[in-house]
């Protein structure tokens, strides 16, 4: 099942860590700006449509 971590810059080393603690190493994780989730919904959807090219890279492998 294609998956991908979605995650501000602080975090992307813990969901590396995570993704090989689950035997998952090449789980491809995606770095969100800081403070991400207080930005206004519009704003964040409008971020989403831009991130969807390589969101859906990331999940199909495309960009291998």
């Amino acid at each position: 099942m294609p998956c991908a971590g979605l995650v501000t810059r602080q975090f992307k080393g813990l969901a590396q860590a995570t993704a090989r603690g689950r035997r998952v190493p090449e789980l491809p994780v995606l770095v969100l700006p800081q403070g991400y989730d207080e930005w206004p919904e519009e704003r964040i959807r409008a971020d989403a449509r831009e991130r969807l090219p390589a969101l859906l890279d990331a999940l199909t492998g495309a960009g291998d």
